[in-house]
């Protein structure tokens, strides 16, 4: 009797340590709305069953071993089918209508506007993810002050679009390259972390005063969700976004989801946790009392699975699996590389087109995601898939083999465009590139941004809003060039500093135009030093 009471003992101690390692390794939320706790409970029943029966059949008799394997078998079954039944109202099949109604896109967006217009080609940013992880990258070899221990970090890839002190960044944090690298640095922490301005494309790498500690790329008590996972045992975390408040400060937003479809389906997000990446501390706060210096409370992937979520299940599941009735879906998420974000004062906008579920190449809209408030407003738009207005710049300079990089919807003097960097095979930015979104076939491709809107600008000179302004005077610089088979004139008054400029297609006359010469013009002021001119006349 007293063997059988240590051989049960003994697995009984043995189940505990498995169970207190399999928590600190899998750090499952201790919930029954994670599916993750329930596997945890089955391998841990599981095994401790398995390991009971071993000790029976060791120190007792083997049918009583055999008896417990039976129990362990069938607690296990149980506890699966149990799970089974319990998800079927958590997925899309079941209840399609929940995962729809997560959010809402109404759909009275104005894009004049909500898209601020471009002012001057310094209102455009051409640092895209993949040229910020090159920025980057580079930035490793000033880390003068870490020595030796500069190997042992590597840039996370990420760089979110972030506010700062009135400008705008893209922000990735260092990282441990691997279990060995943290072991080797974990007492020195995570030195710093990289900004690279979006319209400049100027890279530095911050070394902080107080190094980092907790990170996603730690390991032990320093891995970010470990550290979480003592303090809140039974929250559901969404993807960590790094940010830095405004005096530079280091922290980690980390979103609190909660399953509304059933015990695990269609998660929302209503709280999250900020955590200061040097000392640890952490602070709970719902979405609407998020500080002002937070831009990402939600991630890419999260605003785009509930984007398709709403316009995937219009008319249920199996709508939207086969007869696609009114079915839509966003045209843009082929690789989280390819996302741009719209920089605005009240905060950081996901853009992505809407298209049809069949392959029309066209986009009915678009809809513009706030990062930080979770808000998502529809536009509607008819006009070129993203794609399109990328195949329609790279053919302007076929000759080159340039790739198009991600795409922007920018607002030029009211009209809907796309911006887009045409880059080589290193990744280098040669061409800039603006298509027009609802006729991709007008592309412009120059070498800058400022030439690309000038030339944009002509082009579309007689459908650009603002108050036309009537001016006469005599031309003291006069230029001509010849774009996409277009002339174009770029001349200057006598004292004025203002570029006028100028299609043929508007007035054809203008080819006798000399220096000299007094005119009469109607225009538009795109900016403080460019014009769009609509009419001449040689006086």
């Amino acid at each position: 009797m007293a063997q059988k009471m240590i051989g049960r003992g003994i697995a009984l101690i043995l189940t505990i340590a498995w169970a207190i390692m399999l928590n600190f390794l899998a750090m499952p939320a201790w919930t029954f709305q994670s599916a993750g706790f329930w596997v945890y409970c089955i391998v841990v029943i599981t095994c401790g069953c398995g390991l009971l029966a071993i000790g029976e059949a060791v120190t007792h008799k083997h049918s009583q071993g055999y008896l417990f394997t039976k129990i362990a078998g069938g607690t296990a079954a149980a506890l699966l089918v149990i799970l089974l039944i319990a998800s079927f109202p958590s997925w899309p099949l079941f209840n399609a209508t929940s995962f729809r109604d997560v959010i809402t896109i109404p759909d009275d967006g104005n894009f004049d506007q909500d898209v601020p217009r471009v002012q001057n080609s310094q209102d455009i940013p051409i640092v895209d993810m993949l040229t910020a992880r090159q920025l980057g990258d580079r930035t490793m070899g000033t880390m003068g002050t870490m020595g030796s221990y500069m190997s042992q970090y590597e840039v996370d890839g990420e760089y979110n679009l972030i506010r700062y002190r009135g400008d705008y960044y893209r922000i990735s944090p260092m990282n441990y390259g691997g279990l060995f690298q943290y072991n080797n640095s974990k007492n020195n922490g995570i030195p710093g972390y990289v900004l690279v301005n979006i319209y400049t494309q100027e890279a530095e790498l911050v070394e902080l005063g107080t190094p980092m500690k907790y990170s996603p790329s730690a390991h032990f008590g320093d891995l970010l969700k470990r550290h979480l996972r003592k303090q809140y045992p039974s929250y559901i975390f969404g993807k960590a976004q790094f940010e830095i408040d405004e005096e530079g400060t280091p922290f980690y937003i980390v979103p609190i989801e909660r399953p509304t479809a059933g015990l695990f389906g269609a998660r929302t997000v209503d709280r999250i946790i900020l955590v200061n990446a040097v000392t640890g501390d952490t602070t709970e706060t719902a979405i609407e009392d998020v500080p002002d210096w937070v831009d990402h409370v939600f991630s890419v992937s999260y605003i785009m699975e509930r984007v398709d979520w709403y316009y995937g299940y219009t008319h249920g599941f199996w709508n939207a699996s086969f007869s696609k009735k009114d079915v839509y879906k966003t045209s843009y998420s082929f690789d989280e590389t390819q996302y741009y974000f719209i920089a605005r004062e009240d905060g950081v906008y996901l853009y992505t087109g809407i298209t049809s579920a069949g392959n029309d190449e066209s986009n009915t809209g678009f809809v513009l995601a706030n990062m930080r408030t979770g808000e998502i407003k529809y536009y509607a738009s008819p006009g070129a898939e993203e794609s399109s207005a990328q195949a329609s710049a790279e053919g302007v300079v076929q000759q080159f083999g340039y790739q198009a990089g991600p795409v922007m919807l920018v607002n030029i003097d009211g009209i809907e465009t796309y911006f887009m960097t045409l880059k080589d095979n290193q990744g280098l930015v040669k061409k800039i590139a603006l298509v027009n979104k609802k006729n991709y076939t007008i592309s412009i491709v120059e070498d800058t941004v400022a030439q690309a809107v000038t030339a944009y600008r002509s082009k579309f000179s007689n459908e650009a809003e603002g108050d036309v302004t009537e001016k006469t005077g005599t031309i003291s610089e006069l230029y001509t060039a010849t774009k996409g088979g277009d002339t174009y004139f770029y001349f200057k008054l006598q004292d004025d500093n203002v570029l006028y400029v100028s299609s043929i297609s508007n007035n054809d006359h203008q080819v006798t135009m000399e220096i000299g010469n007094t005119v009469a013009i109607e225009y538009v002021l795109a900016d403080n030093d460019t014009a769009l001119v609509s009419s001449i006349t040689i006086k």
